[in-house]
């Protein structure tokens, strides 16, 4: 999935990111909170994406 377009599908569900950087096989999508969750490369269908928004959630949720 393309920088974009996960940036697109992380808004529809209410997670917002502010960068994203590329490893050698993911991306690491950095939160507004200055941490950061790892998504895969081809993160194509809904269940990947709702397990990313989790984790997103519980890490804009750390009191760190």
């Amino acid at each position: 999935m393309k920088p974009k377009k996960l940036i697109k599908e992380m808004e529809k569900r209410n997670i917002t990111i502010t960068r994203i950087d590329r490893t050698k096989r993911h991306y690491k999508c950095y939160l507004t909170n200055g941490r950061f969750v790892i998504a895969s490369c081809s993160a194509s269908d809904h269940r990947e994406l709702n397990n990313l928004a989790g984790c997103a959630r519980k890490e804009l949720n750390h009191n760190n």
